[in-house]
């Protein structure tokens, strides 16, 4: 029994088995597009906008009222 020639086929039959399961995980990852507006864009807008308008309401109250 040729050991050499018995780890050399095993080698090569990693790589294909490596092969598969690499174009299987790239299939399982695929999703179709979803169509219409991402969900949650209306909340990201909104808690920017409450950053903005809350920093500017801090400024005013430890201000002389300037923005």
């Amino acid at each position: 029994m040729n050991v050499s020639h018995f780890l050399g086929e095993l080698r090569k039959e990693l790589v294909r088995i490596d092969e598969v399961i690499l174009a299987m995980e790239r299939l399982a990852g695929v999703q179709p597009r979803r169509r219409g507006r991402p969900p949650g864009l209306h909340s990201v807008r909104r808690r920017r906008q409450g950053v903005e308008s809350g920093q500017v309401q801090k400024a005013i109250h430890a201000g002389n009222g300037q923005v």
